[in-house]
């Protein structure tokens, strides 16, 4: 009996630290840009809207899904270095729609950039961008500008 329940533990242990592993990943929110090249999808005029007011230009929408709100400090942080801030809606638990978009504007090397934009109670309360194969990989939409000087992105779409 007890060489039965020593596996069974480590089983059971190393199974919960997977799950919480996949659940707290912040690569989780990004979708494979092979996914985003669907073009069929409806983009929502009002995510057109407020990414064009920082000179970003959507070419198709990736994913869209709802999730809990309730990250890591960590995690916040952040998202709010990357001009997203959701800790009064982190401390609340709210569940935003998450809706992730493939951007026209390519780096100089042609990898995606996409957009991700978070809704709570059908408000727009903001997002970020992801520049593939970049560390940190997350940036700002304010940063279009600044992206460019330092030839992170090209000017042209």
């Amino acid at each position: 009996m007890r060489y039965f329940i020593v596996p069974a533990f480590l089983f059971i242990t190393l199974s919960i630290l997977i799950w919480i592993n996949l659940e707290s990943n912040p690569t989780n929110e990004e979708s494979s840009y092979g996914e985003c090249n669907k073009e069929s999808e409806t983009i929502s005029q009002h995510h057109q809207d407020y990414l064009l007011q920082y000179g970003w230009h959507i070419q198709s929408k990736c994913t869209s899904r709802t999730k809990m709100i309730h990250y890591y400090p960590e995690r916040i942080e952040m998202l709010q270095n990357a001009g997203l801030d959701l800790e009064a809606y982190n401390k609340e638990e709210q569940v935003a729609t998450i809706t992730t978009y493939t951007l026209e504007e390519k780096q100089p090397n042609g990898d995606q950039l996409s957009a991700t934009l978070y809704e709570i109670n059908e408000e727009l309360v903001g997002g970020y961008g992801v520049l593939e194969n970049w560390d940190p990989g997350i940036f700002s939409l304010e940063d279009k500008d600044r992206l460019i000087e330092q030839e992170k992105i090209r000017s042209e779409r």
